[in-house]
């Protein structure tokens, strides 16, 4: 008789959670698809010129920070979602149904675009989305024709897909709240890893880093495994934190050890001689110089610059 009501016990609580994981499910197969598509469609990029990974640990590595990235991201999101829900159920249900509903809608098909989009915008970016993007998205229609058509296209029947899918993912979820289904234990669950993450937060801070799975993996296959909304959302949120000036070297210590400033007279130039103008910058493609390329702007005196000297 106890084994009995222990059974009935569990199985209640796994229909009673049963829903949540099950969306949680769903999501994270979505986001491991486009991991895939996104792997498949840019392997000549990532591994062009570099040796790929061949090794079965190596190979785990991966798709265990693949999945820890992408698992993140939704828990972030949707952990939101069960706790305003769970809050919802003293409220009018048109509260939920009408406005935070709608709100995690979309959210989550943001987050699933996002790595959509970095399948095609990769090959020109060479990095996964971050806040850059928001220029891009000021400018929308700007380049958007110089892409192939088909491409185009399919991007928007994929986005119509992704739109609907989620609909019914959310509205399904929904549903079963309204049944009673509440996902109690998971919410407990998730409520005592959030004070759990809080308390030792110094500790959780370093995985936050889009850029820490670093640490097993190679610099070329850290984007196989990084999530697009994560990325976008710590380049966007993250304050602007620049690592501390520090001064080590005084120029006097630093041109006695080494020195590298030359002064040069304008007036006198050496016969047979030209100056050159060396520019580094960082995470600036040539196609925003190239007077030939689509994604060039109007830089009068650089331009001139091009104009009458020789660029390499």
């Amino acid at each position: 008789m106890k084994f009995s009501l222990s059974a009935t016990t569990v199985r209640s609580a796994w229909q009673n959670n049963k829903p949540f994981i099950a969306f949680l499910f769903y999501l994270l197969l979505i986001h491991s698809l486009l991991k895939i598509i996104f792997y498949n469609y840019n392997h000549h990029l990532l591994f062009g010129g570099a040796g790929e990974t061949s090794s079965l640990s190596a190979k785990l590595s991966l798709v265990k920070w693949s999945l820890a990235y992408d698992l993140l991201t939704l828990l972030f999101i949707n952990t939101t979602l069960l706790l305003l829900l769970q809050a919802g159920r003293l409220v009018p249900a048109k509260l939920s149904s009408r406005i935070i509903l709608p709100v995690f809608m979309i959210i989550n098909t943001a987050a699933i675009l996002l790595n959509v989009l970095d399948i095609f915008y990769f090959r020109f970016h060479f990095q996964r989305a971050n806040a850059d993007l928001l220029y891009v998205i000021a400018h929308p229609f700007k380049q958007v024709f110089h892409f192939n058509a088909f491409l185009i296209i399919l991007f928007i029947l994929v986005t119509a897909a992704i739109i609907w899918l989620i609909w019914f993912l959310h509205s399904k979820l929904y549903a079963s709240f309204l049944n009673k289904k509440h996902g109690n234990l998971v919410t407990v669950v998730l409520f005592g890893c959030m004070a759990i993450v809080f308390i030792f937060r110094s500790n959780f801070s370093n995985i936050l880093l889009p850029s820490y799975p670093l640490v097993e993996i190679k610099s070329n296959e850290l984007p196989i495994v990084e999530n697009s909304f994560h990325t976008f959302a710590y380049s966007v949120f993250r304050g602007g934190d620049e690592i501390p000036t520090r001064t080590y070297f005084s120029d006097a210590a630093c041109d006695s050890i080494f020195p590298v400033k030359k002064t040069l007279q304008a007036n006198t130039p050496t016969p047979g001689k030209k100056n050159v103008v060396l520019f580094i910058m960082e995470s600036v493609a040539y196609d925003f110089f190239d007077s030939t390329g689509i994604y060039k702007v109007r830089m009068p005196f650089f331009d001139s610059i091009l104009q009458k000297k020789h660029v390499l």
